[in-house]
């Protein structure tokens, strides 16, 4: 094996199937897992976007859709109410250390 050029054919084929072995050994394990975890899934509703709810439960899906509304609902009124308080915006002082690079007019301002 004195030929360079036969050296370093041999060692990439070596490469190359380790590799691949590599590959195949990666592959087989997440076949194994993937039969193991026998996860399967439940039932789909007609058009194949949301599953269906579990048949144990009392309230129809409507009132869960209603109730998730009312909080939403709730809770943007309680945000817009405290955000009419803190009308001031908040100062840090790398806020204002951006402004006023971003402001002076000698500064190199944004850098693309």
């Amino acid at each position: 094996m004195e030929n360079p050029l036969l050296t370093a054919l041999i060692v990439t084929l070596i490469g190359m199937a380790v590799v691949f072995a590599a590959m195949g050994l990666i592959l087989g394990s997440m076949a194994l897992l993937t039969r193991l975890a026998g996860d399967k899934p439940g039932p789909m509703t007609p058009n194949h976007d949301r599953r269906e709810p579990p048949p144990e439960s009392d309230a129809p899906p409507a009132a869960y859709r209603a109730a998730a509304v009312a909080v939403a609902l709730a809770r943007a009124r309680q945000s817009r109410e405290e955000g009419d308080l803190d009308a001031e915006p908040l100062h840090t002082p790398w806020g204002d250390f951006h402004r006023r690079r971003q402001l002076d007019p000698c500064s190199r301002g944004r850098v693309a």
